[in-house]
């Protein structure tokens, strides 16, 4: 029963898998993903769904997008695309939707932790029956091109599963499935694509500090340097490899999705302030135990994209 409620609003969305532009003689071959709506505006008859950023493609060329809901079965959506962050891997996206039930938005909780047991909902396109899977998460993290935000659980999503709801014990949405490698998938906390979506709706854009460091959760706290770019402002001041953080400006929250909404709440105060942001790190030197103190003068990144054409 706890699941009912996250169901019903998970829908099916379609786009053309081919790109419109090299192959237009192939729109009519879809792929497929899900999505979740997170907000209705009734008066205005428009609700937004969260889901994976797929269909924008290497070229980043728009696509139609078509959403079915279980329902309204025979009415096909025409989605129109917000804005998308191909560091998070996700997308916003709105259709009109003019209905005299009352839509419930389910309620959002904090990003999952290690071990535990959460539930991957998706929602095929034929029947438009939603497919569900109970699932533990197994890795908190892994390098991959400086994104280290993602939480991992060994299950092989379904073609249509990225973009899906992840919900917890308690029935609530803690973060959005996307399919990653053979035998694995990844989840993105909910609570960092509520940031983002908040940063995108007072400013038009979602900024991130960028440190040009990855990094993974240490045994007693703090995080472990995983890779450092070599044009970084951390490499020039020495930060290598296999250095502890200890803590950034005095704080050091963990583990690293929760990092992460740290790193996202000062990109909100930088696009508030448009100040530049210098952070004192401690670093652990753990081959020489060696502990120093490194001042960081922070840039930040914008790390949503719109499509104009």
């Amino acid at each position: 029963m706890m699941l009912l409620p996250v169901a019903d609003v998970v829908v099916s969305i379609s786009y053309p898998y081919f790109d419109p532009v090299a192959h237009p003689a192939q729109q009519d071959v879809m792929a497929y993903c899900s999505g979740m709506i997170i907000s209705w505006d009734k008066p205005n008859k428009k609700a937004r769904i969260l889901t994976c950023d797929y269909f924008i493609g290497r070229r980043a060329i728009k696509r139609k997008l078509y959403v079915r809901w279980h329902y309204m079965k025979d009415i096909v959506f025409e989605g129109e695309l917000l804005f998308f962050s191909e560091h998070y891997r996700f997308a916003l996206i709105e259709i009109p939707l003019d209905v005299q039930f009352h839509v419930e938005i389910p309620p959002f909780g904090s990003y999952p932790k290690y071990g535990d047991e959460v539930f991957t909902l998706a929602r095929e396109h034929k029947e438009l029956s939603v497919m569900v899977r109970r699932v533990t998460v197994s890795r908190l993290q892994e390098c991959y091109e400086f994104r280290h935000h993602f939480l991992y659980v060994d299950y092989e999503l379904p073609k249509c599963g990225g973009g899906g709801p992840v919900v917890d014990r308690n029935g609530d949405v803690v973060g959005m499935s996307l399919h990653h490698t053979d035998g694995c998938s990844a989840i993105l906390s909910i609570s960092t694509a509520l940031l983002c979506i908040e940063m995108w709706n007072k400013f038009g854009c979602i900024a991130r500090p960028s440190l040009g460091m990855c990094f993974k959760n240490a045994e007693c706290g703090g995080f472990i340097v995983e890779k450092v770019g070599t044009d970084s402002t951390a490499w020039k001041l020495g930060i290598r490899k296999g250095n502890e953080i200890v803590s950034f400006d005095g704080k050091c929250p963990t583990p690293l999705p929760g990092f992460e909404d740290f790193l996202l709440s000062y990109g909100l105060e930088h696009l508030r302030s448009m100040d530049m942001e210098v952070w004192e790190l401690e670093v652990h030197d753990r081959g020489a135990d060696v502990k120093r103190k490194i001042t960081l003068h922070v840039s930040f990144s914008v790390v949503s994209k719109l499509l104009v054409s």
